[in-house]
């Protein structure tokens, strides 16, 4: 069902970078945007694109950078890709089948914490729904070394977080959604 209407859409991030992605018209101007997980592309949003769209609302989804079908060359599990929402809530804004001003999110692990950090800035974003998110990059990466590759998160993860801030030029400090999810409201 959701093929008959899926719309083929690019648009660029607020840096600039180009992004893919398909608009799904539904029977309201009402929007959701669709955020995938790390190394998650488009696709994987479907099962929620039909829920969404099978109640009335129409739905963005798209594939952050370094993913799937858009441009980049680093994932920086939300820092950067919070540049990648504004990108769409400003494509939103400028269609006129879509409600741009009250825009609603979901995503998903890394998208979820994506969600958090751009709705924390974004007046624009009314909803929000925060399916399993980290609370922080740092103990996302904590984590993964205990739990997937079976090594101790000490001295790995720091290391690891190091060499992501270098390569990146970020800080990780500001990659918490645990500290952000007050600030979309009270």
């Amino acid at each position: 069902q959701l093929e008959a209407t899926m719309e083929e859409v690019g648009f660029q991030s607020s840096d600039g970078t180009q992004l893919a992605g398909w608009f799904i018209p539904g029977e309201s101007p009402r929007t959701v945007i669709l955020l995938h997980g790390f190394t998650d592309i488009r696709e994987k949003m479907l099962p929620h694109a039909d829920i969404l769209h099978n109640a009335g609302y129409s739905v963005l989804l798209f594939d952050f950078r370094s993913h799937g079908d858009s441009g980049g060359d680093a994932v920086s599990m939300g820092f950067h890709e919070r540049g990648d929402v504004q990108g769409a809530v400003q494509y939103l804004k400028d269609r006129p089948d879509a409600d741009g001003d009250n825009l609603g999110v979901l995503g998903v692990s890394m998208g979820a914490a994506t969600a958090i950090l751009t709705a924390a800035e974004a007046p624009e974003l009314k909803a929000v729904v925060s399916e399993s998110s980290f609370k922080s990059v740092t103990s996302a990466i904590a984590s993964s070394f205990e739990h997937y590759i079976d090594l101790p998160a000490f001295p790995f993860a720091p290391m690891t977080v190091f060499i992501i801030e270098q390569r990146l030029g970020i800080s990780t400090d500001d990659v918490v959604p645990e500290e952000q999810v007050g600030l979309i409201s009270p």
